[in-house]
């Protein structure tokens, strides 16, 4: 037990989050694997609350300081072209690349300065925490396999494949329903 929650502490610390402590707890304190990612997975999708939440109350006093305010600048010139062009999957992506900068630190400051509900962040920063955490959990057991010389990799990769043919099939079936609304919406143009 005490060694998940050192799992779910190395989740919390911004820029690290899952990115780091998937790894640690598989490669370096040899963790059982699959522990290890659903306690990253949920710990790391829960900090969406406190974090669009509490900025309701901590904006206003934290946009005094330059650093925050440099970040905010940042985040959002990296992000809002995601956003602006796919929504929440875009934001989902932004959060799943698993990139410093990048994550649901990042994704919720992000969706919450765009004024995005909270409901359609909190959908984008599952997706967005499911894509790194497999992306993180695929490339760990990757290298756990060639460092055990043993075929793990096929199981990883597997499953990064799943998940990305899961994620373009639902973007693709987004993206039909939006085309076909717009189509829908168009009023023929009459002859006079």
């Amino acid at each position: 037990m005490g060694d998940y929650l050192r799992i779910a502490l190395i989740t919390l610390v911004p820029w690290i989050e899952l990115r780091g402590s998937i790894p640690t707890g598989i490669l370096i304190w040899d963790l059982d694997p699959i522990p290890v990612f659903f306690t990253a997975v949920v710990v790391n999708i829960l900090l969406f609350f406190p974090i669009y939440f509490g900025l309701k109350f901590a904006h206003k006093y934290l946009i005094r300081w330059k650093f925050y305010e440099r970040i905010t600048t940042r985040i959002r010139e990296k992000g809002e072209p995601y956003v602006k062009k796919y929504g929440v999957i875009g934001l989902g992506i932004f959060i799943g690349i698993p990139l410093p900068g990048s994550g649901v630190y990042s994704g919720t400051l992000l969706a919450w300065l765009l004024g995005m509900g909270w409901k359609k962040a909190f959908v984008a920063a599952i997706i967005g925490v499911l894509i790194a955490g497999t992306i993180v959990f695929g490339l760990t057991m990757a290298g756990l396999s060639i460092a055990l010389d043993k075929a793990r990799w096929p199981i990883a990769g597997t499953i990064i494949a799943l998940v990305a043919l899961c994620i373009l099939w639902r973007w693709s079936a987004w993206r039909r329903r939006k085309k076909a609304l717009a189509q829908a919406t168009e009023e023929p143009e009459e002859s006079v």
